[in-house]
């Protein structure tokens, strides 16, 4: 029976959880190449090592997951900065931003009212523990 190691792909079963128990993502039979950074890094390290039949539970931690929340004011942007895009604003989207350095970054929104959008730097969920239970296919 194989383990996952890394450039190997595996598939699992899966179910990422806050701690209030809300689903925050699931799949069925979803395969990734190990080891590419496909997945989060705390999802990574449980599976590594398992085999087919392996079931996994482990909480992990927000600098494993999506980050920890870092102090950053929020930014608002005008409608016209987004052109046609704006009407298509969802909160938590992301949106890929080149910084002052041309470094890629990835703001999120957080609202839209009016004519405005309000982004972050932080993901919708930085800061916080996931529980992550799989089962290896």
């Amino acid at each position: 029976m194989a383990m996952i190691t890394d450039n190997k792909v595996a598939t699992i079963d899966y179910k990422l959880t806050i701690d209030d128990g809300t689903i925050v993502d699931s799949g069925n039979s979803y395969a990734y190449l190990h080891g590419m950074n496909n997945i989060l890094i705390g999802m990574e390290n449980a599976l590594t090592g398992k085999s087919s039949g392996d079931e996994v539970q482990v909480d992990i931690s927000a600098d494993q997951a999506f980050g920890d929340k870092q102090d950053f004011e929020p930014l608002q942007f005008h409608r016209r900065d987004f052109g046609q895009s704006f009407d298509k604003l969802q909160v938590g989207m992301g949106l890929k931003y080149k910084d002052q350095n041309q470094n890629d970054v990835v703001l999120y929104v957080t609202k839209v009212l009016g004519s405005y959008a309000t982004l972050t730097i932080n993901h919708p969920l930085a800061g916080k523990t996931l529980t992550f239970q799989a089962t290896v296919r």
